[in-house]
């Protein structure tokens, strides 16, 4: 019996590696006796060996599922590439994804890209050299066609599988796990013209798809409940205008072509909190009252949602709901299954920015 567990623990093994199974649980051990001709003894010998391994975990009463865990450490490593390691909502992001991850068996290792196709193709590159698992990527300035694509499908080809976070490169064809920003902006425009707003201006960032898709949401949103259409009320800015935001001491510019769109207006979508929390600071030193002369919404409820000038109204998910449902999407990759995208629909809270007494 010793040798012919092994053997049967050894093609299962082989079976893993080369994505003969279609969901991530195993055949019954019924289904595996009568493959293999054996008894259930000896399946129950094969399928030890392989736990051991790490390779698949057995759950009483449920079955024996893959873990999709490699024998090589760096295959038990998932990159992932964001914007900004120490700003904004990554750390927390990084956190919960490394806490996913870890309680799978697997690692992360994150890179920061700046939003930089250039510094983007240069941690692909090394990464080629010893590929991890898995690539989990919120791409870089998404909006435009990516020089990239080359490595991505390389690190593919390698057997790295790709889910792209928050975003996608549009000509590429594989998972993502994003908000449903369209869906978002028009929560936004609905709350804003309950309140009887009809003058909204909209701030987006131009060279990230999320700034697109929320720009869109945001004009189907007017033209829904019948307002027009105004581009002179829409302010586009790329990522390097937003390094203006972290020092407000040099962005007397940037807030003077904030207010060349919002003038005249009552209401403001922005395209985050950073963005939110910046303009909110600004029109506090012109004298503005928010929100009974403006009223200020955005998307990510962060911790820049509750500064002590002003608590924002912003679009938010559930705890750790993005993370799962890339770990999830990840592991699924691994393990070689065909693997749905996720658009995510955005929840509203409604603070004091909009509504004085909320």
């Amino acid at each position: 019996m010793a040798i012919k567990y092994k053997q049967i623990a050894l093609e299962i093994k082989e079976s893993i590696e080369h994505h003969d199974y279609s969901t991530e649980k195993l055949p019954t051990e019924a289904a595996l006796m009568k493959q293999y001709k054996v008894s259930r003894q000896t399946i129950r010998e094969a399928l030890a060996t392989l736990e051991k391994e790490g390779l698949v975990r057995r759950v009483h009463g449920s079955g024996t599922f893959l873990t999709g865990l490699s024998s090589s450490l760096s295959k038990n490593r998932i990159a992932v590439f964001l914007p900004s390691l120490q700003e904004y909502i990554y750390p927390a992001l990084i956190q919960d994804l490394r806490l996913q991850f870890e309680a799978r068996g697997f690692s992360i290792q994150a890179y920061e890209t700046h939003n930089n196709p250039a510094i983007e193709r240069e941690l692909l590159s090394e990464l080629l050299k010893n590929p991890p698992g898995g690539l989990l990527l919120e791409g870089c300035k998404s909006a435009l066609p990516s020089p990239n694509l080359d490595l991505l499908e390389a690190l593919e080809e390698k057997g790295c599988p790709l889910v792209f976070l928050f975003n996608r490169y549009t000509s590429m064809d594989t998972t993502y796990v994003m908000d449903d920003n369209v869906q978002g902006s028009g929560l936004l425009i609905r709350h804003l013209t309950s309140l009887g707003h009809t003058a909204i201006a909209g701030i987006f960032q131009a060279d990230d798809l999320q700034g697109l898709e929320r720009y869109q949401g945001f004009m189907e949103g007017l033209r829904d409940v019948g307002l027009p259409l105004p581009s002179e009320q829409i302010c586009w800015y790329r990522t390097e205008d937003a390094a203006h935001l972290l020092f407000p001491s040099s962005s007397q510019s940037f807030d003077d072509y904030l207010m060349e769109h919002i003038k005249g207006c009552t209401a403001v979508v922005c395209y985050n909190d950073l963005l939110a929390h910046h303009l909110a600071k600004f029109l506090h030193r012109q004298g503005y009252q928010i929100p009974e002369e403006i009223a200020i919404t955005s998307f990510d409820n962060s911790y820049l949602s509750y500064s002590d000038e002003l608590y924002l109204t912003s679009l938010y998910h559930k705890q750790k709901e993005i993370s799962s449902l890339a770990c999830q999407a990840m592991l699924q990759r691994i393990i070689g299954l065909k693997v749905p995208s996720y658009r995510v629909p955005w929840k509203l809270l409604i603070q004091e920015s909009t509504m004085p007494d909320a």
